[in-house]
């Protein structure tokens, strides 16, 4: 004979067996069982509890007024699983707030940077067209002045023949030292000399123009103290050599 109560998954149950009953009882009520039946005996291999064989009415009595107990007892454990579960979700809820609150913090963050960097960008774009213009207007006041300065020293030397001067020097100094390179260097070199005379006559002189004037042809092979290969002659260079005698 079997007879019990279901709750859940748990029930009281108990079985005829010779010489008495084996009880199961779900671990909530183990406590209330023991008391009432104080001579059961614990039936490891049965995994049941042992009572006499004169229990039968005690534990159909014993059954029936545990069933309020278990029912209270099932919608206990429900309601902590309920709230189990409500708390999985708040703390599954939490996390991706968290996750969210975290990442929203990072791209605040690299939004400032970029930010930042912009108006560094910004800045520097600002001050680089400002240096722009600055040069721009810079370049037309040089323009401006070597016109002005070219104007005034067309009547007194001319850049051109000073440009055809040096090339020939230069060309003759690597043809070699015979006599006839000597007097076309020296030919050449009689434009400079020219130069540097009228500068001085208006009481200016220019480095570069005195220097190439009195070069010696005997020592301005390339590496030698007068190589005149070494002076770039032209409009700037003539400028930026003059000075006040």
């Amino acid at each position: 004979m079997i007879a019990g109560i279901s709750r859940g998954t748990d029930m009281i149950t108990f079985k005829e067996v010779e010489k008495g009953y084996l009880v199961k009882v779900p671990y909530e009520i183990k406590d209330d069982f023991k008391a009432i039946f104080k001579t059961a005996k614990w039936s490891a291999g049965d995994t049941a509890w042992f009572v006499g064989p004169r229990s039968l009415k005690k534990l159909e009595r014993f059954q029936e007024e545990t069933k309020d107990a278990l029912a209270e007892i099932e919608a206990k454990q429900v309601l902590e699983e309920e709230a189990e579960l409500t708390q999985k979700e708040i703390d599954g809820v939490l996390k991706s707030l968290e996750c969210i609150s975290n990442n929203f913090e990072d791209l605040k963050t690299s939004i400032a940077k970029k930010k930042e960097l912009l108006e560094t960008l910004n800045a520097k774009r600002a001050e680089i067209e400002s240096v722009k213009e600055n040069f721009e207007a810079a370049q037309k006041e040089n323009e401006n002045l070597n016109k002005q300065i070219e104007e005034k020293i067309k009547g007194i030397i001319d850049v051109n023949d000073l440009e055809t001067a040096i090339r020939k020097m230069v060309w003759s100094v690597k043809q070699g030292k015979s006599r006839d390179n000597r007097s076309y260097f020296e030919e050449a070199q009689e434009v400079f000399k020219d130069a540097s005379n009228k500068l001085e006559e208006i009481n200016m002189k220019s480095k570069m123009i005195d220097d190439i004037a009195s070069a010696n042809f005997n020592r301005s092979s390339y590496g030698d103290r007068d190589y005149v290969g070494k002076y770039s002659v032209n409009l700037d260079t003539v400028i930026q050599s003059l000075e006040e005698n």
